[in-house]
């Protein structure tokens, strides 16, 4: 998803990357706000090659071979979900709010309207990523609990990493926090020894989710437990 700001761009590199990494098909997207009132100056005709202009030059200075294709729409998180089920996208690519600090992920008003409605992946650029135009992976992490949407996020890193010649690495974190339900005094001390045996059961538990789930990924893996409150 591109527009005319710079975190359109920083999209746009974050995308060509992954796309590098994975042999996947780049699309430069863009929605037009589609308005049902007339906007005093704006010229509605001149719009759509403007921003298929727009798009041309993020195309040949950032992502060259992309295809491109501008859509128009009231809501731009509708525009954005229906081109990606009319293009069979699989992963969407989206830039950081424009309000967040340089450098970070930071969640604008689309893209928290994209988290419920995209039909795929999505991903996130750093804002000013664009200012690396020679980006590349070295190592990529995926939060792993087990649960079946953590080992779809591992599938895809995976594929990226084999394809970006990165490291992977694979983290659980497992809450070792005593629940607090009012013990008495002379109860804690023998509570807090069972609670650290669970706890130690349940950190080896973790490293053989982890173990199985990395033994198949045919890429360089670093995995780690981390007991954490």
């Amino acid at each position: 998803a591109v527009d005319f700001h710079p975190e359109g761009e920083d999209a746009a590199v974050l995308g060509a990357v992954i796309a590098h990494a994975t042999g996947g098909d780049l699309l430069l997207a863009a929605i037009e706000p589609d308005r049902p009132f007339v906007i005093p100056g704006v010229d509605r005709r001149s719009m759509r090659p403007q921003t298929a202009s727009m798009l041309g030059r993020a195309r040949d200075s950032l992502t060259p071979g992309a295809r491109i294709i501008v859509d128009r729409d009231l809501s731009i998180a509708r525009g954005i979900s229906r081109v990606i089920n009319q293009q069979h996208r699989q992963l969407l690519v989206c830039g950081s709010s424009r309000c967040g600090p340089a450098g970070e992920v930071s969640i604008g008003r689309t893209t928290r309207q994209l988290l419920d409605r995209a039909p795929c992946s999505l991903a996130i650029a750093p804002r000013g990523l664009s200012a690396d135009r020679e980006l590349q992976f070295a190592r990529i992490g995926v939060g792993f609990d087990g649960g079946d949407e953590s080992r779809a996020a591992l599938a895809v890193a995976a594929t990226i990493a084999r394809g970006a010649g990165a490291e992977l690495l694979v983290r659980g974190v497992v809450d070792d926090q005593l629940p607090s339900l009012g013990w008495p005094g002379w109860w804690r001390g023998p509570i807090r020894e069972a609670w650290r045996e669970v706890m130690g059961e349940e950190v080896a538990s973790m490293r053989t989710l982890i173990d199985d789930a990395i033994s198949q990924l045919g890429v360089p893996v670093t995995a780690e437990v981390k007991r954490d409150v």
